[in-house]
């Protein structure tokens, strides 16, 4: 029910350049320029860069048409596709073979786990979980 750890790896990888980009652009850290600095940045700041990349997706735009980081055509398709986030609060409902099943008014989805499985986060018994 885990992505591949080249899949996550990859993932943190874009996530936090883009992360990085945004937090230049809006001056939320200021004097953050490296990714280890990005890195210490306290949990709660680095969730305030991503609820402002939510607000204004438009950074995601930004960030590939400038690819600070000089990733690759695949790398910013990547990235390019996260502007078809979805945004809201989710039941977790149950958990299958591959995937953890969230499910979102009429809505349902096939969410995998990064490094920890749902199951050790949210124990089958505790499920469905708002």
């Amino acid at each position: 029910m885990q992505l591949p750890l080249s899949e996550i790896e990859l993932f943190f990888k874009l996530v936090w350049s883009l992360q990085r980009f945004a937090n230049t652009e809006l001056k939320i850290a200021p004097k953050t320029k490296t990714s280890e600095e990005y890195f210490k940045l306290p949990a709660e700041t680095k969730r305030t860069i991503r609820e402002r990349i939510f607000d204004q997706p438009e950074l995601i735009d930004q960030y590939v048409e400038r690819n600070p980081d000089q990733l690759s055509d695949d790398e910013l398709n990547i990235v390019r596709q996260w502007k078809n986030f979805v945004r809201d609060r989710f039941y977790i409902e149950r958990y299958l073979k591959k995937y953890a099943v969230f499910i979102r008014d009429d809505d349902v989805y096939g969410v995998l786990a990064l490094y920890d499985d749902f199951d050790d986060i949210f124990p089958k018994s505790y499920l469905p979980a708002y």
